[in-house]
C-alpha cells in the first residue's frame, strides 16, 4: 500500500478533519457546557434573589442539552458510563419539568 492511499483511507475515515481540527471540537464542547451551567446558575440564583422563588426553566434547556450530548457520544462509542449519564439528564429534566408545571399550574 502507498503512502497516498493510506493517506486518501484516513481523509475518508475522518472525513477530511484533522486531529487537532476534532480536539478543538471536544474542547469547545466541553466549555460550552460548563459556560451554560454557570448561565443557569447565575440566572437561577439571581431569580431566586429577587423574586424567591426558584427559576427550572433554565435547567430544562440545560438538562435537555446534556442528555442529547451524551446520547449521541453513547450511540458512537457503546461506553455504558455515557448511558448512566443519559439516564441521569433525563432523569433531572423530566424532574425540572414537571416541577416547572407544578409551578405554573399553582400559579392559578
Amino acid at each position: 500500500m502507498f503512502k497516498e492511499e493510506i493517506l486518501e483511507r484516513s481523509r475518508k475515515e475522518n472525513q477530511n478533519k484533522d486531529l487537532a481540527d476534532l480536539e478543538i471540537i471536544k474542547q469547545a464542547g466541553l466549555i460550552s457546557s460548563h459556560v451554560g451551567l454557570t448561565g443557569c446558575v447565575l440566572i437561577s440564583l439571581l431569580f431566586y434573589w429577587i423574586i424567591k422563588k426558584p427559576l427550572i426553566s433554565p435547567w430544562i434547556i440545560y438538562f435537555s442539552m446534556m442528555a442529547a450530548r451524551s446520547i449521541v457520544k453513547y450511540r458512537k462509542m457503546h461506553n455504558h458510563s455515557e448511558l448512566i449519564l443519559v439516564l441521569l439528564y433525563s432523569g433531572m429534566g423530566i424532574l425540572a419539568i414537571l416541577y416547572f408545571m407544578i409551578q405554573i399550574l399553582g400559579a392559578k
